[in-house]
């Protein structure tokens, strides 16, 4: 039995504590899958719309191309390499990009861009494309979703075919 003492919710708010004030019982499975439920479908409708129509329109620093960096055979946690231990998957910094490209395509111009930052020892202002909107309720966790098996493309799309958004 449930007998812990809890601050009383604010009114107005919804939130588990809610829930849990009114009953002394365990969240019962019917629960937490409904919540499961709602929360993906939250997900999909608004964070993965609203990811995508803002990627469509993101002008970023630098034209950078999966394309090109799957092609050369590179995987998803080779660079987003926390993606499958912590939150979230991360943007590289640029010293883990100059790991290769302090040899590699070093005269394109995009490449460039990147020298640049990395020799002032700035990162690149990424403009932030995937997002879940704060009326979503959901803190999203790439590494649990890795762990079960779900590749990235599900979400993220083939990101072989991904162009750069800016023309190089």
């Amino acid at each position: 039995m449930y007998t812990e003492k809890r601050p009383p919710v604010p009114s107005g708010s919804f939130c588990i504590g809610k829930v849990l004030e009114k009953t002394d019982h365990r969240l019962s499975p019917r629960f937490v899958i409904g919540s499961c439920l709602i929360s993906v479908a939250k997900v999909l409708k608004i964070g993965i719309l609203g990811a995508l129509a803002m990627s469509l329109r993101a002008e970023q620093p630098v034209a950078f191309s999966h394309k090109q960096h799957v092609a050369a055979g590179l995987e998803c946690l080779d660079c987003h390499s926390s993606a499958d231990t912590g939150a979230a998957a991360t943007i590289p910094s640029v010293r883990k990009c100059m790991l290769c490209h302090a040899k590699v395509a070093t005269g394109k111009p995009e490449v460039k861009k990147l020298i640049t930052y990395a020799n002032r020892k700035r990162e690149i202002p990424w403009v932030r494309v995937y997002n879940l909107p704060r009326e979503a309720l959901v803190k999203f966790q790439h590494s649990a979703h890795i762990r079960a098996g779900i590749d990235c493309a599900a979400c993220h799309g083939d990101m072989a075919r991904s162009l750069p958004r800016n023309p190089w």
